[in-house]
């Protein structure tokens, strides 16, 4: 998969440990914009900041474990706040499934041409911990899913489908979401 994109107006950036990924911004933003920490924040990126112009992205690299505010010059228009939040793995494909702690973030990943429906496994007799019934990771491209601090600790597993139902992941098994204090790599059954 290419690299993730995100506009420097962005309000919510969730990144994971080492990712490399790219600022942009499209040609009725203005002619450039300066991407830097906010004041007093422990900055989780390689570069102090960042000059972003339509047509010229700039690469980022996380090289730091900590959540941030940033800022642009000139500022986003209609956005009081920008965070970047850092997940505590690596983003995987729907099918390896994910660990997370309440509270926290994953990023689910489809790499095929189809649009990939996450939802619980009907045979589930857990509680779901995730805010909506089901979750669409369209084709080539990610989401990244925000798990309630309250949420109960447990595995739950889920099925992953295309849009008319047919299981997509039947040579990997089961993948399964643990929610747990201090996360764990994500496991199937």
């Amino acid at each position: 998969m290419q690299q993730r994109q995100f506009n420097v107006f962005s309000p919510l950036v969730v990144l994971f440990p080492g990712e490399t990924f790219q600022w942009i911004m499209n040609k009725a933003e203005g002619p450039s914009v300066t991407v830097q920490p906010s004041p007093g924040t422990s900055w989780p990126l390689d570069k102090p900041s960042y000059v972003v112009a339509p047509n010229a992205p700039a690469t980022a690299k996380v090289i730091g474990g900590t959540n941030a505010t940033f800022a642009c010059t000139p500022p986003a228009n209609n956005v009081t706040t920008q965070k970047i939040i850092l997940t505590a793995r690596v983003a995987g494909p729907a099918c390896d499934g994910a660990s997370v702690e309440p509270g926290g973030y994953f990023i689910m990943l489809n790499e095929s041409a189809e649009t990939l429906m996450i939802a619980p496994d009907p045979a589930n007799a857990n509680y779901w911990p995730l805010p909506q019934p089901r979750y669409a990771v369209p084709p080539n491209s990610w989401i990244a899913v925000a798990v309630p601090s309250d949420a109960a600790n447990g595995s739950y597993p889920v099925t992953v489908t295309d849009k008319l139902g047919v299981p997509q992941c039947p040579q990997q098994g089961q993948p399964i979401i643990i929610v747990q204090p201090g996360g764990i790599e994500g496991r199937k059954r």
